[in-house]
């Protein structure tokens, strides 16, 4: 089946009283809470209509999302908890220049996950959008031992923090900090970590027109864990100072959940080859042993091929571009016939022109 539509302040607030509330209800239950949405394109308000073959919950429960206003989206996860120790990633969906972001998230009643997701066009007005999101709470009681770490940087900025813990989250027990060396530019070090077969994923936050892509020095090894490198830009593609959600896993995809499969993820390290090419194998991770392959198809344009030795169920995918160009990248299309997935991304510059870009993406699959 394909998929293509364009055919076809955090709630803090709300969450900090529910520290100590248990996200599902149950101990054996609190340890993650898995959630994702493709939301296709509508441009009126209310309730939207969700395919059935592109959303998960790991509650079992029915995923919603309502149109609010022109650009501005609510995301709801039922039966996924009280918002805390918790991520979000968006990205945007079509064949134009729009982007998203995610303006907040949280839970007003302990029990069922909101993310609130804002989208613009080029220009930086907002504009109805498809979108994906993916909505992930963990703990250290995670019986599966997911290798994922995720922060919520809300201090955009200070030179040198740690961000908000309730909103933080490092499989291996340490404490996730954020330094910054200039307007934009962060890295984000993740302690206890490593490098191999990895990946991450960046959304900005807020209410403005902004984004945020993996910076030029992308993530490796630091000082006895992992640095993650983060550029944001207004607009414009300057270079500014701006609030992000970051996600980042190693071995299996961080949308990975206890009735998942692992998915696959890459780095796109060639933005220029116009012939398929296997992905940056150090930073990929395979469906098995299954190949992937990428290639340019014209300017700002590209084509990710998978391939799954099992049908999958409901899908979705990610994207975040890499380097410091102020460039931008979404998916275009999507065509999912298990055992092939072939995913289209279109990426653009800071004025919204097709540009050649490198990028990260991650296709997250249930079964």
């Amino acid at each position: 089946m394909t998929r293509n539509f364009r055919e076809g302040r955090r709630i803090a607030a709300l969450a900090v009283a529910a520290a100590a509330m248990l996200l599902l209800g149950t101990a054996d239950s609190y340890a993650q809470a898995i959630g994702f949405s493709a939301v296709p394109l509508v441009t009126t308000n209310g309730p939207i209509d969700l395919s059935v073959f592109y959303v998960y919950n790991s509650s079992g429960g029915t995923n919603g999302a309502t149109r609010n206003s022109k650009g501005n989206y609510t995301a709801t996860f039922p039966g996924l908890g009280d918002g805390l120790n918790s991520n979000v990633q968006v990205t945007a969906e079509g064949r134009d220049s729009d982007f998203c972001g995610v303006q907040q998230w949280g839970s007003g009643n302990d029990t069922d996950a909101v993310a609130n997701i804002t989208c613009y066009n080029r220009a930086g007005r907002p504009a109805d959008s498809a979108f994906t999101v993916l909505y992930q709470a963990r703990t250290r009681r995670d019986a599966t031992k997911a290798k994922v770490a995720f922060v919520w940087a809300d201090q955009a900025s200070a030179d040198s923090y740690t961000p908000d813990p309730t909103y933080q989250f490092n499989f291996k027990h340490g404490t996730n900090t954020v330094t910054r060396s200039g307007p934009g530019n962060y890295t984000v070090y993740l302690p206890g970590l490593t490098s191999a077969h990895s990946t991450a994923l960046v959304t900005a936050y807020g209410g403005n027109p902004t984004r945020c892509s993996i910076g030029a020095n992308g993530w490796g090894a630091g000082s006895d864990g992992i640095e993650v490198n983060v550029n944001c830009t207004d607009v414009s593609g300057a270079r500014a100072d701006e609030r992000f959600s970051l996600v980042y896993s190693t071995g299996e995809t961080f949308g990975y959940g206890p009735d998942t499969t692992a998915g696959a993820a890459i780095w796109a390290n060639n933005e220029l080859k116009r012939r398929p090419y296997t992905p940056a194998r150090a930073y990929s991770i395979p469906i098995g042993t299954e190949p992937m392959t990428v290639q340019k198809n014209s300017r700002g344009n590209y084509t990710w091929t998978l391939q799954a030795t099992d049908p999958w169920g409901p899908d979705t995918f990610f994207v975040s571009a890499y380097g410091d160009t102020g460039n931008y990248c979404k998916e275009s299309q999507l065509q999912d016939n298990p055992p092939v997935a072939t995913i289209l991304v279109s990426c653009f510059d800071g004025a919204g022109r097709p540009a050649d870009t490198k990028f990260t993406a991650t296709f997250q699959t249930a079964n």
